[in-house]
Formats: C-alpha cells, structure tokens, sequence
C-alpha cells in the first residue's frame, strides 16, 4: 500500500471511530476532570519511564505507553483493526508532519494549554508543513544525522558521503534505515535536492548505496553508538551522537566528518491523532514535559540540544559541554530538512529494496 493510502485508511478509520474509542482500559473521569488514562505512541529510548510516573503522581492519570522505531509503526498502529486506533498522543518526526497535516489527521492543539510551551527558544517553533505550529508542540529540541567516526580506528579521512565506498571501510559501517536520511544524505552528495521525485536520480542514489552497502556491518533502526564503542564498527550515519558523547572518555576519540555537503537536520514534534479520545490530557503531558524539572530529566536520559534557559540551569555541566550539543556551524550550516511526499516514499522504498537486494 502506497504511503498516502495509508494516511487515507487512517483517516477513514479515525473518522469512523470517533465517540467510539474506548482505550486499553477503564475510561473513567477523576474528580478534577481529567481522564484516568491516556494512550501514547513514542520512539523507543527517548524518554525516561520516570517522567511518566511523576505524571501519574501528579494527576492521577496513567500513562499506557506503545513504543515505536519508525514512522510506519505509527502508520500500522493508527490503522490497527477493533478500534484501537485511540492514541491520543504521539512522537511525529518533522519530516512527516505534512502528509498528517494534509489529509487531516492531527488536532489542532491549544496551547493555552501548554504554558509551559512560552519559554522555549523561538528556533524550535515551525515545522515544514506546519509552519505556525497548529497541530505540532515542539519537544524543545532538534538534531542531526551524522557521520561519526573513530578518530583511533577509522581506515580514512572522510571528506564526502560518498567516501563511505571506500573499500577501506569494508565492515566497519553501522547505518541507520531512516530512508529519508538513506536517500536524501545519497542524494545531496550526488548534486542533487534531498526531496527529488526523479526516479533517475534515485537510482544513481541506489547505485552509490549499493556500494555503500559492501561495507555496512549493520543497519538499524534504533541506536548506532553501541557499535563504535564496543569496537565493531569504526564509522556510523547514525542520529545518536549525543548518547555517545554522554561518557566524558568518548569526547576526545569520536569525532563527526567534515563532508562536504550537508547533513539531515529533524526535529521531533508531539501532536495529537485527529478525534483523540483525551486531549485535553494530552495537552497537559505535553506542558508536564516541558517544565524545567521535566525537560531537564528529559536531557540528562537522551541528551538533546536546550531550548530553554530554565533547563540549561538545572542540567549536569557534562551535558551542558556534551560535544554534541555544541557542534561546530561548520557541519551545520548547509544542513537540510525536508517534508516528504507520497510520490517520493514511493521511490525510496522501491530503490531501497534495490539496493538491500544487491
């Protein structure tokens, strides 16, 4: 099924559903007014399991969690059959935000609501596709995917993404499987807009993976950084820098590739799934993870870029100097962020087959 059809089934589905959800549980109302429960879908290790409890302890409501890898889980759990389909709060990559915005999918979200929201910097606000945040509350921070790499034991001097060929680096590649990242990293290097819909260029981007590939140990669709300190792998397109750089040893031994073009820049984003049963509770999670204390904790479990001077005062000064966190503009600047389209996941996943075929 077509990405875009998939968004349409959930759209179908939600519409049939609504007033009819009734949740993984009890649905019943404290006497403050809220929900005792509310269902969530985030992406696996980005959050510590303790920011939901204090949640519960403070509102009574508790939190069922669904935890996700990529962007189709969501697709798959919004369009699971018996009406559970009733998230009321979800992780949104800011690549995906569009297609969930075009065909209606998200609520618009009052942020007056969210007053904790008030104190984040202002380049965190906008997403493409949703450029005046009406269906999507900024988390507070962005990233990058990047090349990482062994400063002891990478083979060579990466200047290109298309150094990452080199039979030098046979085996010692660990990659993500985002397929924006996949393509649009291939295709930038090959000269071309990381959002192509030109099937030809997509298969010179499947030819340079292909030998890309020759030299990847794992692809994944989680965390990359385990790979280079336990040795297997030397190189890494990986989005988790940060967690590498969490241990003060690594800040001297890994170091990010000074490529030539630019790197994918995301930023994640919280929104609520068009006729969630608990908005309103979703709306107070969502101001709950952005209090000082909360994000804070936030950022010392999965360490993140700050947007607000309330957390920067309360975290360790190993976060606050992570290396990571304070890259050089250099690897920055020509950074690019793309919304995709159903046209161009089409494409990706046909060439992707391509070349993990090969």
């Amino acid at each position: 099924m077509k990405w875009m059809k998939k968004l349409m089934a959930i759209g179908m589905t939600l519409t049939m559903t609504v007033g009819l959800f009734t949740g993984c549980g009890k649905q019943t109302t404290s006497e403050d007014g809220y929900a005792d429960e509310i269902n969530i879908m985030v992406w696996e290790g980005s959050y510590p399991e303790t920011i939901f409890e204090d949640f519960e302890e403070e509102y009574g409501i508790h939190v069922n969690i669904s935890y996700i890898t990529n962007t189709d889980e969501i697709l798959a759990k919004l369009i699971a059959s018996d009406g559970k389909s009733d998230y009321d709060f979800i992780d949104l990559e800011s690549a995906y935000v569009k297609p969930f915005v075009d065909n209606n999918l998200l609520e618009e979200i009052d942020f007056n609501n969210i007053p904790n929201s008030e104190a984040l910097y202002d380049d965190v606000w906008g997403v493409v596709g949703d450029e005046d945040n009406t269906y999507t509350c900024p988390t507070g921070s962005h990233y990058y995917t990047l090349i990482v790499y062994n400063k002891e034991t990478c083979p060579i001097e990466i200047k290109s993404f298309k150094d990452l060929a080199d039979p030098a680096l046979k085996g010692q590649i660990c990659s993500v499987n985002s397929t924006i990242s996949l393509f649009g990293e291939a295709l930038v290097a090959l000269g071309y807009e990381p959002d192509s819909t030109t099937e030809s260029e997509y298969v010179e981007a499947a030819d340079l993976w292909t030998e890309i590939k020759k030299n990847v140990s794992v692809f994944t669709g989680s965390s990359c950084y385990q790979t280079l300190e336990n040795g297997q792998c030397s190189v890494a397109l990986c989005f988790d820098y940060a967690q590498l750089m969490m241990t003060k040893d690594n800040w001297d031994k890994y170091a990010v590739a000074d490529i030539d073009t630019g790197y994918e820049a995301y930023s994640s984003t919280w929104a609520i799934p068009a006729g969630a049963a608990h908005k309103k509770e979703a709306e107070l999670l969502m101001d709950f993870m952005l209090s000082d204390e909360q994000y804070a904790a936030r950022v010392e479990f999965y360490p993140q870029v700050m947007s607000t001077d309330g957390v920067k005062a309360l975290v360790s000064e190993d976060i606050v100097n992570n290396p990571a966190l304070n890259l050089d503009p250099s690897y920055t600047e020509d950074s690019w962020m793309v919304p995709v389209s159903d046209e161009q996941i089409e494409l990706m996943d046909k060439y992707l087959t391509k070349f993990m075929s090969n």
